[in-house]
């Protein structure tokens, strides 16, 4: 959710609903989903399976890039 929220561009939603996540203890970055370790190596990866052709992700309203994925997944690592 909170990634999706990244790749519309909805900041200030996001703000809403990490604030909520944050109070109701469920994850708000990916360490806090067990994904401690984060490297572009590894964004990339996730980035590139991410919009492989026949994804959902391309269900989204706008067409996503890897770049945008990357960006998103940055934020929720906080780099």
């Amino acid at each position: 959710m909170l990634a999706g929220l990244l790749l519309h561009g909805r900041r200030d939603e996001f703000e809403k609903v990490r604030a909520f996540c944050a109070a109701t203890r469920l994850p708000t970055k990916l360490a806090d989903i067990g994904i401690a370790e984060v490297t572009a190596d590894k964004l990339a990866v996730v980035a590139r399976r991410a919009c492989r052709a026949g994804e959902i992700i391309h269900n989204e309203p706008m067409p996503v890039t890897e770049a945008m994925v990357i960006a998103a997944l940055e934020a929720l690592a906080g780099i």
